[in-house]
């Protein structure tokens, strides 16, 4: 599917994802996002903002409607198929899930490794991404030697690195003070201009008001707002 030339992403349609209680996390859910965006996902806790993700990435299928990721349809993948739509993923995580005893590089690396790429491609591609997110100096360092923001810039790397088509940032700056934060919205904000689709979710609205980019606001499970807001938390015209 495409628009303006420009293909469809992600694609959630009437999606609803119900617990073993029947309660739903989230109900009559739609909304596409197209290759080259950037968007923010936000909500209290509880908004369903989890469960979205979980959707995204093929842990879970929904109850309701359709999940379209990438070109996979989540209702109907089957278990095997499910690491093929996350090899089309980059993740990123609250609490940067780094391996202590490897260095920077050799978190990175072990990315790429995983899906078999070479030791040349390899030593490229990493010197590549660290370069990117501004850390080509802390290659050597080990986890436990990097400060918060340093971590994540490691594990935006490593989403990276094995150049997907989707970031999906869930809470990158939770774990981080305010300009440490500011600063990986802006590296995801260069990562999103050099051609990748960034999805971030976060309950930080300071966050929303700084940068300009579209918002879909959760509550309650529903999809309350789907804006592009200026600098300030004004809606765009």
């Amino acid at each position: 599917m495409t628009t303006n030339n420009r293909k469809t992403v992600i694609e959630f349609s009437g999606v609803g994802e119900s617990y073993q209680s029947g309660e739903f996390a989230i109900r009559g859910v739609s909304f596409t996002v197209e290759e080259g965006d950037f968007l923010f996902i936000c909500g209290e806790s509880g908004a369903g903002k989890s469960t979205m993700i979980k959707l995204m990435t093929g842990e879970i299928k929904p109850t309701e409607g359709r999940v379209t990721i990438n070109g996979y349809n989540v209702n109907k993948l089957k278990p095997g198929k499910v690491p093929h739509l996350r090899r089309t993923l980059g993740v990123v995580f609250q609490d940067f899930r780094l391996i202590k005893k490897k260095t920077a590089e050799e978190n990175v690396a072990f990315a790429m490794r995983v899906l078999g790429a070479g030791p040349v491609q390899i030593r490229r591609r990493v010197s590549y991404v660290m370069e990117l997110v501004g850390l080509k100096d802390k290659m050597c360092s080990y986890p436990t030697e990097l400060s918060g923001g340093e971590q994540q810039r490691v594990a935006i790397a490593r989403a990276l690195v094995n150049n997907p088509s989707l970031i999906i940032a869930d809470e990158p700056t939770g774990n981080l003070d305010p300009q440490r934060s500011y600063e990986i919205i802006e590296l995801l904000s260069k990562i999103n201009q050099l051609g990748s689709t960034v999805v971030v979710i976060t309950h930080d609205y300071e966050l929303l008001r700084r940068f300009a980019k579209r918002v879909i606001y959760m509550n309650q499970g529903s999809l309350v707002m789907d804006k592009v807001l200026r600098p300030g938390g004004e809606e765009a015209q």
